[in-house]
């Protein structure tokens, strides 16, 4: 048997984020709002896959596939931040917005430095403040591990 990392491979990763894809739109006739939203649910188990990949030291991934796309490359901006890399990856189209990739990959990180497991990130993105408070937040944690 594989270790963990050997088997998150470039092919789970983009079936992982098929499956999750067509989940996400099967519930798009949910709450508008709330832990049981459309995007709610969204977060929660895309946070939960990226997560995976994350804590097994898989990131390559990510850039590899943003590699293979001829829409896109990845900006030097966000080489250091592996949810947005990984959120980069999960959509070779427009069906994720630049700023919903850039918020959600900052309340995805900053829940991950927190140690916040998958069911409770809607409820920690809640609590944490606005986007902003939560982008500023995130910094200041950044900025701590660079001076230590």
């Amino acid at each position: 048997m594989g270790s963990e990392p050997d088997k998150l491979t470039h092919r789970s990763f983009a079936q992982a984020v098929e499956h999750l894809t067509l989940a996400w739109l099967s519930v798009a006739h949910t709450e508008p709002r709330g832990p049981s939203s459309r995007n709610s649910y969204f977060k929660r188990e895309a946070y939960r896959l990226l997560k995976r990949y994350i804590g097994a030291g898989r990131e390559d991934i990510f850039l590899d596939i943003i590699k293979q796309s001829p829409r896109r490359r990845a900006s030097p901006a966000i080489l250091n931040q592996p949810f947005k890399l990984g959120l980069y990856a999960m959509f070779d189209d427009d069906s994720l917005s630049r700023n919903d990739r850039k918020v959600w990959g900052e309340q995805m990180e900053y829940a991950y430095r927190s140690g916040i497991e998958p069911e409770m990130l809607i409820g920690f993105i809640y609590t944490s403040g606005s986007p902003a408070l939560i982008a500023q937040k995130l910094q200041a944690a950044r900025e701590r591990d660079q001076s230590t």
